[in-house]
């Protein structure tokens, strides 16, 4: 019987689902999905194994002990967050070489942006198309009911979700918000994170007049969205924002939120440049068509209309999965354990 393996890395409930695409693909062709514990027990396996790896680290693990089928899915420029975090060199062309070998090696990759794609072809200097599948962060559906939700398009609203890590400019949306709280009437900010001491602290130093941080889990996040206008993804230039596609997007939209979102993530600028109900910000300082937004009159269903076009097109599991399993079949991935 065919079976396709993957390893347990404490996925985090967006991983998880990512992943779960990815394994009903192979489920739909025959195949037998099996978890395991650690990647001591993918050592065990016959190196014919199709494993699905979704870390450089563990891609090249399993590099080094001879597997050949191994499924790697790239989140991100690991190589480039590192360097925002620690601010090293080394690490930073360790990493790179880490992650070359992985992107050399993987019989089937799947990225989160075409951004993506060409970056790591220019980088390193490798033709990646023809083993290549991309597929954005998401982990939601759209949800029609919370579109009606009472006095939704009336309040402005905000919200922000996410970490504090530097790439995630959270100081930076606080500011943004800071002149918007200035400007539009009945302004509030809601923060969900885990990282809540730290947002508090930031908030306080910047005097918000109505803004709150606190942490929900994440299957009662979109229900505390559904009360929310509008979601921020402030993002500065940097590799790191240019090929990511962050799962908040889905979330948002899903929930009704309009973005305002940066254009220096590239798939932001592919799939929102055409939308009427999103705000794409060439300058991170501008708070014109925010403020413009705010007094217009909205329509509910125009808005569930406009992205429930985005979800066929971006966020679309059967769409993907159909895609994959062909990209299964043209790569012949089917040995038989």
């Amino acid at each position: 019987m065919k079976v396709v393996y993957t390893i347990k890395e404490d996925k985090s409930n967006v991983q998880d689902y990512y992943v779960r695409l990815i394994l009903t693909a192979f489920e739909e062709l025959g195949y037998k999905s099996v978890y395991l514990d650690n990647i001591q027990e993918a050592y065990k396996l016959p190196k014919k194994s199709t494993i699905v790896a979704i870390s450089h680290y563990t891609t090249l693990k399993l590099v080094m002990r001879g597997f050949k089928n191994i499924i790697y899915w790239v989140q991100g420029t690991s190589p480039d967050e590192s360097f925002m975090r620690n601010h090293s060199r080394l690490r930073w062309f360790i990493i790179s070489c880490v992650e070359y070998i992985s992107l050399k090696r993987a019989k089937l990759i799947l990225m989160v942006s075409k951004g993506m794609s060409h970056f790591y072809e220019d980088k390193y200097h490798l033709h990646l198309d023809n083993k290549t599948y991309i597929m954005p962060c998401y982990n939601s559906q759209i949800r029609p009911d919370v579109y009606a939700t009472q006095g939704k398009y009336k309040r402005n609203l905000f919200c922000y979700v996410g970490g504090l890590s530097p790439w995630q400019c959270f100081e930076d949306t606080v500011l943004y918000y800071k002149r918007l709280e200035e400007m539009i009437d009945n302004a509030e900010l809601r923060v969900f994170t885990p990282d809540v001491d730290q947002a508090n602290k930031i908030i306080s130093h910047a005097n918000l007049k109505n803004a709150s941080a606190k942490y929900v889990k994440p299957e009662q996040l979109l229900n505390e969205l559904s009360e929310c206008k509008y979601g921020f993804i402030i993002r500065k230039e940097s590799p790191v924002n240019f090929v990511a596609t962050p799962t908040k997007l889905s979330n948002y939209l899903a929930s009704g939120l309009i973005p305002i979102v940066s254009n220096t993530v590239e798939f932001f600028s592919a799939v929102l440049n055409k939308c009427h109900y999103a705000i794409l910000l060439e300058d991170n300082k501008d708070i014109t068509p925010v403020v413009q937004m705010s007094s217009e009159a909205i329509n509910p269903n125009d808005v569930f209309n406009e992205y429930n076009e985005l979800f066929k097109e971006y966020f679309n599991d059967r769409k993907h999965i159909e895609n994959i399993k062909l990209l299964i079949n043209r790569l012949c991935i089917n040995y038989e354990s």
